[in-house]
């Protein structure tokens, strides 16, 4: 490894510390998209008219009370989400990312997933698994982007912070 490691110029110098002497706790950090993800925000764009504006989120709701096959399959939805939520919560961090702000993920969440909403509510309160504490976090965006460039300048720098934050961290020398 040494000797492919000086024939990579781009490969990082060798730490004082070898590595034998470092441990590693696997760790994992799960970055999940609220939107058509875990939620079908664009299905329910189509189905309902579910926008970002206080009306079109009262005829969204009055709408899917008198729809009971959307109903159903949005119960199905929020079944296998907490499922997989609950799954990823025990073996880490779990960070879920929305292009709105918390508050309207939380009424959107209210309205058509309350199963959902209760249980992100409750796993605010750390988990223990493995004597560490893993939680759930919301992170929205800070602002409506203009383009795709800025969003994606946004991701990059919060995935890189989620990095540093819960995978590296496992690092003990």
């Amino acid at each position: 490894m040494q000797a492919l490691a000086t024939q990579i110029p781009c490969y990082p110098p060798p730490v004082v510390t070898p590595i034998s002497s470092l441990k590693l706790h696997q760790s994992n950090a799960f970055v999940i998209s609220w939107e058509d993800v875990l939620a079908p925000m664009s299905f329910l764009a189509k189905r309902v008219g579910l926008q970002p504006t206080r009306t079109s989120l009262s005829i969204a709701k009055a709408a899917y009370t008198q729809d009971r096959y959307l109903q159903q399959a949005l119960a199905s939805v929020e079944e296998e989400a907490i499922e997989f939520l609950r799954t990823a919560v025990s073996l880490g961090p779990v960070f879920i990312l929305t292009d709105k702000s918390v508050k309207y993920m939380e009424i959107t969440c209210a309205a058509f997933f309350p199963r959902l909403a209760h249980w992100l509510a409750a796993a605010d309160l750390a988990t223990a698994s493995h004597s560490q504490q893993f939680r759930v976090r919301v992170v929205a965006a800070p602002q409506k982007f203009a383009n795709i460039m800025q969003s994606s300048a946004w991701l990059a720098g919060l995935y890189q912070q989620i990095v540093k934050i819960t995978i590296l961290e496992h690092w003990v020398l």
